[in-house]
């Protein structure tokens, strides 16, 4: 599983595309996301990049409707993952099951 390094401000991950989601109660960050869309956004293909905080793993998900994962594995969610490793912000990390 990957994780964003822990001496990474992650700010850093807006310069690819990432917005941050606000807890509305604290005003702290709760999350980092980005939607990536298929080849048509009306067919609701997209794939979505969560980074939270506290953990730092990068989690996806993917909602397809008509759509096999070769429709939503396109080059942006190649390219998204790339560039977060190539800029060494990315390791590999394990998640501890309790």
């Amino acid at each position: 599983m990957l994780k964003i390094k822990d001496n990474v401000d992650l700010k850093e991950l807006e310069k690819f595309g990432f917005v941050p989601k606000y807890d509305e109660n604290t005003g702290e960050v709760k999350e980092y996301y980005k939607y990536v869309y298929g080849e048509d956004k009306l067919n609701e293909r997209k794939f979505r990049f969560e980074i939270f905080p506290y953990g730092r793993f990068i989690k996806h998900y993917a909602w397809l409707n008509c759509a096999t994962w070769h429709d939503i594995a396109n080059d942006e969610v190649q390219d998204t993952l790339y560039d977060l490793i190539k800029a060494d912000l990315v390791e590999k990390g394990r998640r501890l099951r309790i």
